[in-house]
Order: structure tokens, then sequence, then C-alpha cells
């Protein structure tokens, strides 16, 4: 690997996990102070917004221009202004509106970062002459994969965080192929919106089961996911430097 890869490949890495670890305190100060996702929030946001900053030095792909970005930035101060007003609102018949617009608020910058991360930058870092080195392709989905075990911290048992580096697995590889079929951040954004969409959803309402709990049905997604991955990374994908 060369020196510059190498760099790359730590920096790529040690953001995806500075920033996990960051929502995951956030996350945590939340529930302390019973604020409705306040700080985790907060964090993604900042994270959406040195991402936006860094793929706009790389300059790398017509994709990452500036009027690309900024439709983006215009999102940050009107969504974060909003989350500030529904966490000092009165803990009375607004406890449920708030909770539902902060998860709201919550899975948009979550979709946000983790595409302008694990898809966005890995290609506009790696990614030479058209191709993605092969091993940049399994550090994209690896790292995307891992993050989820910060999900340890928020009480969940093993097995359960388990089985979700598993789906991560299936559906990182899905979504970086999906962007370099389309080459368009778009894409894998609304197809990830709209699968984490559902599983919010459900948990919004308790005594409904959601499609994540439903083992048979998450089994057949995940190898669905996994083989539209592979299928779509196939000829993007090099295995030469």
């Amino acid at each position: 690997m060369r020196e510059d890869a190498r760099k790359g490949g730590i920096f790529f890495t040690a953001f995806g996990v500075g920033v996990t670890l960051l929502i995951a305190a956030g996350a945590l100060l939340d529930r302390r102070w019973a604020l409705p996702s306040l700080f985790e929030i907060g964090v993604k946001a900042l994270a959406v917004a040195a991402l936006i900053v860094v793929l706009r030095r790389l300059e790398a792909t017509a994709l990452f221009s500036g009027s690309f970005l900024r439709s983006w930035t215009a999102l940050i101060l009107p969504a974060a202004a909003l989350q500030f007003l529904l966490a000092y609102a009165p803990a009375t018949k607004t406890v449920a509106t708030a909770d539902a617009a902060a998860a709201l608020l919550s899975l948009v910058f979550t979709v946000l970062w983790e595409e302008l991360l694990f898809r966005g930058l890995a290609v506009a870092l790696f990614e030479k002459k058209g191709r993605l080195p092969v091993w940049s392709a399994v550090l994209s989905v690896a790292v995307f994969a891992a993050c989820h075990l910060v999900n340890l911290f928020s009480g969940r048992g093993m097995e359960s965080v388990l089985l979700q580096v598993g789906y991560a697995v299936c559906f990182g590889a899905f979504l970086l192929g999906l962007f370099l079929r389309t080459r368009t951040l778009l894409a894998p954004m609304a197809a990830h919106f709209l699968l984490n969409g559902v599983r919010t959803f459900f948990d919004l309402r308790s005594g409904i089961t959601g499609v994540w709990s439903s083992g048979w049905l998450l089994f057949v997604q995940m190898l669905l996911l996994l083989f539209l991955g592979v299928w779509m990374l196939w000829k993007p994908c090099s295995v030469k430097e």
C-alpha cells in the first residue's frame, strides 16, 4: 500500500471511530439529563459539517462540488435549531412529539454523516481512474460495521449487537455498490433512509414487531443485500493499488 493510501486509510478509520465514540458519549449525556437526543444529534451535525469541509477541499469529483454540498449545508442550521427547541419543550403533552421529532432528526443526520464518510469520503480518498481498490472497499464496509459495536454501551446484549454488525456488513456493501454504480450519494442516502426509517417507525410504536426483529426475514434481507452489494461492486473495484 502506498504511503498516501496508508495515511488516507488511517484518517478514514480514525474519523469514523472517533465520531462514533463521540455520538455514543452524547447519547449517554442525553439519557442522563433526560434530553431528546440533543447532544447525540449535535455531534452528528458537527460530523456532517466537518465532512463537507473535507470533501470540498478534496474536490475529487463533480459530485462533491460546492453547489451539491451547499444544498446539504442548508439542512444543518434549521434542523439544529429545531432540535434545540424540542429539547427544551415542556415535558408534558409535547414529550411524544419531541421524541418523534428527535428520532427523525437523528435518522436524518445519521444517514448524512454515514453516507458522506463511509461512501463519499471513501471513494474520494481511494478511487483511482474510476476504480476503487478492493482493500479500500473492504475497509469502508468493515469500519462501517465495526462502528455499530458502540451499541454495546446502550445496554443491548452482545448477540443483538453482533447481529447488527453482521447486518451492517451486508448493508454497507450494498450502499457502497449503489454509490459506485449510480455515481450519486443521493441513491445510498435514499436507501439508507428508507430501511432505517422503517425500523424507526416501528420502534416508535410499542408492541409492533418491526423488520429488524423478525429472524428469518432479516436473514433473507441480509443475503439479498450482500448479493446485490457484491454484484454492484464487482466491476467498479480493482485488485490493483
